[in-house]
């Protein structure tokens, strides 16, 4: 009987690329484990099993007088015994899994775990199922024939991935979980991002950059460290991440862990990140999307059901109409030093549907187009004060509103907007109002010089008709420019603004998202004597001349103008209402419904529903559909498909309907309630 230590290594890591030749003080990390390792006594050979992919490796098989093996990438559970069979493992030696990620991992703990299989009817010895020692001390020792058995009969690709998974599974199994006398597992010591490798940088300069420390030593610098307020508080942060937790990731999640590296904030639009989802599971990224069905980078499909682009692709991901006419545009040149011919025919469609309109303006997104409007309403009126309604992007002159109090923008769609870096000096420039409260807005206009009122009409609650026209009345009177904001209601109930049905026409009004389809244009639409202001003030860009906007706009306009897409989005809307109230009904679940039919939204009524709506994106993503708990329809959301989302949801909301009940308790059956807890924030 032989003992083989089998290091699990690769250089393609999602999270954290090339992490085993990371440097902890002079010495590549793997480098370090290797050294650690061979101060055990009873381990008879250490093998590398790594990829093709990292060939790199092979150049520690001179160096430390071991062997390394190039496998399966994914199947991990192959490449394990695949070498075993290279090196002609016997049916009862033992093997030593360990993680590449693992540099402290210490060869004497390892012979603790060896001594107590050795010449015993025990199978399996671990330190990773009932955990004292630190993240990143783990191994776990099994029998060949154990490898094998998991080899010949591990169907899901979770056990394929993770070796031991499925050995833990095998019934009767003869098994002793290595203990520590203390209780160090909320230390974390594993190499899996950049701040792990700061740490361990910081915890190996502590121990004197000495590879060779014992954990004795270890765990006495860490009590040490621990007395300090700051050391505490890295420990801390270490102490809340789930242990070995890339084995709960999708593999878009692994990409974005390691991108909020590089990209500052990780994307570039907050209601993109995938924690605002579910966290660790969410795909995150993309390769492909087409009416509403989009590939990630597993080349794994998903019905979006959520939503579609946020809220841009009214006509479906990559319309071949509207995507036509833009190649025909990028062939001919995109931009030139004389102006898009496009923008005077888009001009005459906006002013045909909006003919209360005398002139039209265009940016390439909502809140540029905001700010211009702002800028234009304070020109026209020599005044500073803006009211606002709703939520209107990220700009300085929106923000501001949270100067003078902090939670003032929290019932507009995302509270808590942080507002570092806006100028103190425009604090009280901006007053929010409520819908439906024109006795609040009426003492306000009366009390202060108002420049511009900022107001979507309709997102979450309908406005009351009198209300909407009482505040035409008074801005009017006033001559205060009243500014719709469009951006997610436009071209959702109406051929143009909202604002229609309600028969209240604007001073101006803002299109965005939808209007061209996913392209990155808006447009303002308004009277003449404000538009006129963009003659009076600086308002101008160079990436507002390109023509790829106006003419997806155009095509997006005129396919919308064709097949009323207004009316197919709306009845959709209405269709899953009802559906979603009847499943409440059916399994006993009070179900409130809200939004405007198109972007139809639903919430649970109970204490629990945060981890219902995290409940139902995870077993929504395991039958293929991107969900939560709203949607925005699109003319690509054919009824099959929505019939198909209906009935999973049905089996979702019988088992919400179970834990509601006390009947079953998701938090335990799942696992998941830990993950969300501690991601969701």
């Amino acid at each position: 009987m032989k003992n083989y230590a089998i290091i699990q290594a690769r250089l393609n890591s999602t999270r954290l690329p090339n992490k085993v030749l990371k440097k902890i003080g002079n010495f590549y990390a793997l480098e370090i484990l290797i050294k650690r390792l061979k101060k055990s006594k009873l381990i008879d050979k250490i093998i590398i099993a790594t990829n093709k992919k990292s060939k790199k490796l092979k150049f520690f098989k001179k160096k430390y007088n071991l062997e390394v093996f190039e496998g399966e990438d994914e199947n991990v559970l192959k490449r394990f015994y695949d070498c075993s069979k290279k090196f002609n493992f016997k049916i009862n030696d033992n093997i030593i899994r360990i993680t590449g990620d693992c540099p402290f991992i210490d060869g004497k703990i390892v012979d603790k775990g060896l001594q107590l299989i050795k010449n015993s009817k025990i199978q399996v010895v671990s330190n990773t199922q009932k955990l004292t020692y630190p993240d990143g001390l783990d191994f776990s020792i099994f029998k060949f024939k154990l490898l094998k058995k998991a080899y010949q009969e591990a169907k899901s690709e979770y056990d394929k991935e993770h070796v031991t998974s499925y050995i833990y599974k095998i019934k009767n199994l003869q098994k002793i979980d290595l203990k520590d006398k203390e209780d160090f597992s909320n230390i974390r010591l594993t190499l899996d991002t950049n701040s792990d490798l700061n740490f361990l940088n910081f915890i190996f300069k502590k121990m004197k950059s000495n590879i060779f420390f014992s954990y004795q030593e270890l765990k006495k610098n860490i009590r040490e460290l621990t007395k300090k307020d700051k050391i505490k508080y890295e420990i801390f942060i270490n102490s809340k991440k789930i242990r070995n937790i890339g084995s709960e990731m999708s593999e878009g999640y692994k990409l974005w862990t390691n991108t909020k590296n590089i990209i500052a904030g990780g994307n570039m639009l907050l209601s993109k990140r995938p924690d605002y989802f579910l966290p660790l599971k969410w795909p995150t990224y993309y390769l492909k999307a087409k009416g509403c069905l989009i590939k990630d980078i597993q080349n794994k499909n998903f019905y979006d059901m959520s939503a579609m682009g946020i809220g841009t692709s009214l006509l479906g991901y990559a319309n071949s109409k509207v995507d036509s006419e833009v190649k025909k545009k990028i062939k001919n040149g995109i931009v030139s030093t004389l102006n898009s011919v496009e923008d005077i025919e888009l001009a005459n469609i906006l002013l045909k549907l909006n003919q209360w309109a005398d002139m039209v303006k265009y940016t390439r997104s909502g809140g540029e187009a905001l700010a211009l409007s702002v800028r234009l309403a304070r020109a026209y009126t020599g005044k500073q004060k803006i009211l606002i309604c709703g939520y209107h992007g990220w700009h300085d002159w929106y923000l501001a509103a949270n100067l003078s109090n902090k939670n003032n923008l929290d019932k507009f769609l995302m509270p808590e907007l942080n507002i570092k870096g806006v100028p103190g000096l425009m604090k009280d420039s901006v007053i929010p109002f409520k819908i439906n409260d024109y006795k609040n807005f009426y003492k306000i206009i009366k009390k202060n010089n108002i420049a511009g009122v900022v107001m979507e009409v309709e997102r979450n609650e309908k406005p009351n008709i009198d209300f909407l026209k009482k505040i035409r009345k008074l801005t009017a009177k006033y001559n205060v420019p009243l500014i719709f904001d469009e951006c997610t209601s436009g071209f959702r109930e109406t051929n143009s603004g909202i604002f229609k049905k309600y028969n209240v026409e604007p001073d101006i009004a803002m299109y965005g998202k939808s209007i061209a389809n996913g392209y990155a244009f808006s447009a303002l639409v308004g009277k003449e004597k404000i538009m006129k202001m963009c003659d009076e003030t600086f308002a101008s860009s160079t990436m507002w001349t390109e023509g790829v906007g106006p003419t997806a706009a155009i095509a997006t306009l005129k396919e919308m103008s064709r097949i009323k897409s207004w009316k197919i989005i709306t009845n959709l809307g209405k269709y899953i209402k009802k559906k979603w109230l009847y499943l409440g009904n059916k399994h006993n679940l009070k179900i409130k419904i809200y939004g405007i039919s198109s972007i139809p939204k639903f919430e649970i009524i109970s204490k629990d529903f945060n981890l219902y709506k995290s409940f139902i994106t995870k077993k929504m993503l395991e039958k293929g559909f991107l969900a939560t708990t709203y949607i925005f329809i699109s003319t690509a959301h054919k009824k099959k498909i929505i019939d198909k989302y209906l009935d999973t949801l049905d089996d979702v909301f019988k088992e919400i309907s179970k834990h509601e009940n006390k009947i079953i308790n998701i938090k335990e059956t799942e696992n998941f309630y830990l993950l969300t807890k501690n991601f969701r924030k």
